[in-house]
């Protein structure tokens, strides 16, 4: 007879070395992923400021307060 917390008990002790890799994998590739990304958005944000800078008049100003709002929440989740 089993015990219900007993069975797959050696599945939990000894992890499989494929799945291990494979997870292993993923997250280093995400991780240099997103380094990747946040490079390229500092980039666009300092653009951002010194567009914002310059600009002459308020739909200028607007337009780029948008772009910057839509690259900080890419920021955010990234």
């Amino acid at each position: 007879m089993h015990q219900a917390g007993h069975m797959g008990a050696n599945r939990s002790e000894r992890p499989d070395p494929d799945l291990r890799r494979s997870i292993d994998f993923h997250a280093v590739l995400l991780a240099m992923a997103g380094h990747d990304l946040r490079q390229h958005l500092q980039i666009i944000l300092n653009s951002h400021g010194w567009l914002s800078a310059r600009a002459t008049n308020n739909p200028e100003r607007e337009r780029i307060a948008r772009g910057q709002h839509a690259v900080m929440q890419m920021a955010v989740i990234g």
